[in-house]
């Protein structure tokens, strides 16, 4: 829309009174441990907001309170390597993979 420049990401109901000047990125000091693979994405609108992405452009949230951490790596039962899998809610994937491609 209108209220946003190419560089910030801003829904199409943002006002332009809306948009907040920042002094700097959000997502320079933004860390989202539980979706390491996530991509941070300013959002401007109503303040200065970091908003993490997956590869499917659908927004998770990194305030996770379940107890899966993707940032560990586990041995699994065949001797292989795992990073856990986190829904957006903090838990366990119901489906995960190791590092051989083998999902359970």
């Amino acid at each position: 829309g209108e209220c946003c420049s190419s560089e910030m990401m801003c829904d199409d109901e943002c006002e332009s009174s809306r948009v907040a000047h920042c002094l700097q990125d959000p997502c320079l000091t933004a860390t989202c441990p539980g979706f390491p693979d996530a991509v941070c994405k300013p959002n401007y609108c109503g303040g200065c907001k970091a908003m993490w992405m997956d590869r499917f452009d659908q927004e998770v949230i990194c305030q996770t309170t379940g107890p899966c951490d993707a940032t560990a790596t586990k041995r699994t039962n065949w001797n292989t390597m795992c990073h856990p899998r986190c829904a957006v809610n903090g838990f366990y994937n119901p489906k995960q993979c190791d590092s051989e491609g083998s999902c359970w």
